[in-house]
């Protein structure tokens, strides 16, 4: 005999029965009552919210970089970036020994800087002597970038001239190529963004470093984050001290840099931040351009001499037989363009070169330099006019060497173009 189910009652007017339904009321209360009781809710720290516009270095996997800035102005994954971009860790800056720009460029995609430790020298183009002034001033400045140009130089995104240093740098992200779009006016060859350090407001946290190099080079560092209000005020102080030197004794650069920011968060989605730093640097820079002297083609051109007080020159050594190298007439007169006027100019002055003495004769012995303006004024040859005048220099070494190849190559004799009916 198979046993039936009770027929459940039912009440007029309803399709189904009132106690199955209110059991299945119970089990479904029920069942939330358990899932509620039996969640945990999620620990505080467990879920970090992070803003659109900053990017957090504690991301970073070694040498992987998490996001970048640089593509949107957002934070955005650098695979989702169309852009060409480079994001340096601090990991892969501490592994190559990279403490700047100029020991950095060399190991980066598309970038080159002078320097000694650089890979393009970055000359003057002017045509005259080589000049190695800029570069050796500041050569963190003097960079390329896919070979057009300079790159500006930001600290987190603001136009700065304050050179790159390790001690106070979490990335550098390199964004080659132009982008006014995101960044407004600026360098065609593109951004070099030193991404600083922060205050941590959740940790304390302390690193101390020393690295030492060839010929006495040294350098240390100290870098602690101190938590004020846990979660809400920060400070964080970073020191440098290093002297790097060369195989030429007397070339140094000796820096002493020290950096402070704080973080404070007043209100749960604002945050507020501030940084200054205070730097110091004393150098004597190595050279490394081959030497130049204005000396060679001075003897080459017979050692002329002038005095702006009659207007007269005349040769100390033999005249030149080429008559493109004379830079007098048959009366001593200045002609073509091999010397020019030496006007504003502080000089040194040699006034007899066969002698070794400074100064000119008639003045104080101590005096051995012209001053700002020495402009001369004296009678014109005919004896009616005045006349205004001053001291001579040789021109730029590109006249000299136009001059000398002159009679062999027409073609360079500077010429004059005019307009033509046509």
């Amino acid at each position: 005999m198979i046993p039936t189910q009770p027929t459940p009652e039912t009440t007029p007017g309803s399709c189904f029965g009132i106690r199955p339904w209110l059991a299945l009321c119970c089990l479904s209360v029920t069942s939330l009552a358990a899932q509620t009781t039996t969640t945990t809710a999620p620990a505080k720290d467990d879920t970090v919210l992070l803003s659109p516009f900053e990017v957090a270095s504690g991301k970073d996997d070694g040498y992987k970089a998490s996001g970048t800035l640089a593509g949107t102005r957002l934070r955005t994954e650098l695979r989702d970036v169309a852009a060409s971009i480079t994001v340096v860790t601090k990991e892969f800056m501490q592994d190559i020994g990279a403490n700047n720009l100029d020991e950095l460029l060399t190991y980066t995609l598309g970038t080159e800087v002078s320097g000694l430790t650089g890979n393009f020298s970055n000359p003057g183009t002017d045509a005259n002597f080589t000049d190695l002034f800029g570069q050796i001033r500041s050569p963190q400045t003097s960079n390329r970038v896919r070979g057009v140009g300079g790159a500006d130089q930001t600290r987190d995104y603001f136009i700065s001239g304050v050179p790159l240093d390790g001690y106070n740098t979490d990335r550098v992200e390199i964004n080659r190529g132009p982008n006014a779009m995101l960044f407004g006016l600026g360098s065609a060859a593109g951004i070099i963004n030193n991404g600083l350090i922060r205050a941590m407001p959740n940790r304390n946290k302390t690193k101390v470093e020393t690295q030492f190099g060839e010929y006495g080079t040294y350098r240390g560092s100290l870098d602690h984050n101190q938590v004020l209000i846990k979660d809400r005020v920060a400070l964080r102080v970073a020191t440098l001290f290093g002297e790097k030197k060369y195989r030429i004794e007397p070339n140094f650069i000796r820096d002493e840099r020290i950096f402070l920011t704080a973080t404070a968060r007043p209100w749960k989605t604002g945050t507020l931040r501030v940084s200054t730093e205070y730097a110091k640097q004393f150098s004597n820079k190595a050279y490394n351009s081959p030497p130049t002297d204005s000396f060679s083609w001075w003897w080459a051109l017979g050692k002329p001499v002038y005095d702006p007080t009659t207007g007269i020159g005349q040769y100390l050594g033999t005249v030149p037989t080429d008559v493109n190298l004379r830079v007098f007439n048959a009366t001593g007169g200045i002609q073509g363009s091999l010397i020019s006027s030496l006007t504003r100019q502080p000089m040194l002055v040699l006034e007899n070169p066969n002698v070794a003495k400074l100064g000119i004769t008639g003045l104080d012995p101590s005096i051995q330099a012209i001053e700002g303006s020495n402009s001369r004024v004296r009678l014109n040859a005919a004896g009616n006019a005045f006349a205004n005048d001053s001291m001579r220099i040789l021109a730029s070494p590109k006249a000299y060497l136009q001059a000398l190849n002159l009679a062999a190559n027409p073609a360079l004799a500077p010429t004059r173009c005019s307009n033509a009916a046509v």
